[in-house]
């Protein structure tokens, strides 16, 4: 077979798209500003868990932690998830008996909404217990451990101030009081090595006292179990240790609820509160609602009732679709038979608890409103105003009578009678009486256009819970 070379610059591409559809991806291709999906939701996986490994066997394979694991799959037993299998087995003699053995179904999570901080360094996200990583175009995430809510993780903007490789540990006075106080007596220094609370790697923070580091303890990765500092599994800050640079940036946020678009879709992905934060349903319903506007922009979106309660009540931290855009104008159609076109319907994911899918068709655009030609108006002829001039009096032309005497009378006619004086005005100059008020010689209408007919909006659909437009509130659970 003849091998071609592969240029190292595609070979790299192709490596990337496909860990961009890998459930277990840990690098993902970062999505463009206005989106923040990571991975798909349009499919679920599942693996089989052995009979001799736990959940939280299952969650280190799949790059997840442990908590996500667990709310993943809240019907199986984290020590035994394969307990419950039961396969029914037929001897020789047709005898039928039940063996426990290996076969149960584990949800594996492979989605993520992107924290809503800047997408540079490193992100920390306490309640999803999870890593961002952001470099060269793409996304690393990782899960990780937080502090005790008595040694609680401190929020906000710091950076990397110095790496070590093999690390040692010198407990604080206060953590060895601690242990102390219940028998264990911890030394003052723990040397370099595998048992080394800290791991093989380190990286300090600009917060006195906290790092994030590696452990000797993996089953605890995805719990509040440290003193403050993030802890990683080993082979997955071994990973990103060369990498990151002293002096990267490193923010730490406590965001339970995540909302992002992605192809025309908007997703919500909930988390539980941290133990020592906690809201009740309509105060978490109020800062989803908020996000939501946040993020929305000038779109105008109708969420479901359902999809929304049902999104903040799992607290599985799965994202979940709660709006979907109509297709564009200008986007192909599928064409079945020739000069047929039809839309296929968009069918949003749901979790895992043996629920239908939910199925979100396209808003067909309404056709606007014709508008009817303006009515023919019927111009009237014009209307001239005259003056009222009063009739002079007919002027007698000099005529001449005869008598019988034979002489002749020259007949002069008299002056015309003048008109009235009005208002005792004294005045030579007859007074025109104008019967008509002044105004323009014609009469222009102002044209006015005709009033649009208003057609009414189709009726929503009608949905066990009230769907409501982003300020309204949603029942909160009985």
């Amino acid at each position: 077979m003849l091998k071609l070379p592969i240029k190292k610059n595609n070979l790299t591409a192709l490596i990337l798209l496909v860990l961009a559809h890998d459930v277990s991806a840990t690098a993902f291709l970062l999505p463009a500003n206005n989106e923040g999906l990571l991975g798909t939701v349009g499919r679920k996986v599942y693996v089989k868990a052995d009979k001799h490994e736990t959940l939280l066997d299952i969650a280190r394979k799949h790059n997840l932690g442990q908590n996500q694991i667990v709310k993943a799959n809240k019907s199986v037993d984290r020590w035994m998830p394969s307990k419950s299998v039961e396969k029914k087995i037929n001897d020789k003699e047709g005898n039928q008996f039940s063996s426990l053995g290996a076969g149960k179904d584990i949800h594996i999570p492979g989605s993520y909404l992107l924290p809503s901080v800047p997408r540079r360094g490193i992100v920390l996200n306490l309640p999803e217990y999870r890593l961002y990583y952001y470099r060269n175009g793409q996304v690393l995430t990782h899960p990780i451990s937080i502090g005790r809510v008595d040694w609680n993780t401190p929020l906000g903007k710091t950076s990397i101030i110095a790496k070590k490789k093999n690390p040692t540990w010198t407990p604080p006075a206060s953590i060895r009081r601690e242990h102390a106080a219940k028998g264990d007596i911890l030394p003052a220094v723990f040397p370099a090595g595998p048992n080394n609370p800290l791991g093989l790697f380190a990286m300090r923070l600009g917060r006195a006292g906290y790092l994030i580091h590696s452990t000797n303890k993996p089953l605890g990765v995805g719990m509040r179990v440290s003193h403050g500092c993030i802890r990683m599994y080993p082979e997955d800050i071994e990973r990103i240790f060369p990498s990151v640079a002293v002096g990267t940036s490193v923010m730490i946020v406590n965001e339970p609820i995540k909302v992002g678009w992605s192809h025309n879709a908007l997703y919500i992905e909930v988390h539980p509160d941290l133990e020592d934060k906690q809201r009740s349903y309509q105060q978490r319903l109020s800062s989803a609602l908020s996000l939501i506007e946040k993020v929305k922009g000038d779109t105008f979106i109708n969420v479901s009732g359902n999809v929304l309660k049902k999104a903040l009540i799992d607290n599985d931290g799965i994202p979940v679709a709660i709006y979907q855009a109509a297709a564009p104008l200008n986007t192909p159609m599928t064409v079945v038979q020739p000069q047929e076109r039809v839309i296929q319907p968009i069918i949003l994911p749901v979790q895992k608890q043996e629920v239908a899918p939910i199925v979100s068709p396209i808003v067909n655009q309404q056709k606007p409103a014709k508008i009817p030609p303006p009515p023919r108006l019927n111009t009237p002829a014009p209307v001239v105003e005259r003056s009222y001039i009063p009739p002079q009096p007919r002027v007698q032309q000099p005529r001449t009578d005869y008598n019988n005497t034979g002489s002749t009378t020259i007949v002069r006619p008299q002056p015309p009678i003048p008109p009235p004086v009005l208002n005792n005005v004294a005045d030579d100059k007859p007074v025109i009486i104008n019967t008509l008020p002044p105004h323009p010689v014609f009469k222009i209408l102002p044209s006015s256009a005709p009033k649009l007919k208003v057609l009414p909006k189709p009726p929503p659909p009608r949905l066990e819970e009230p769907e409501y437009s982003i300020l309204k509130s949603a029942v909160p659970p009985k």
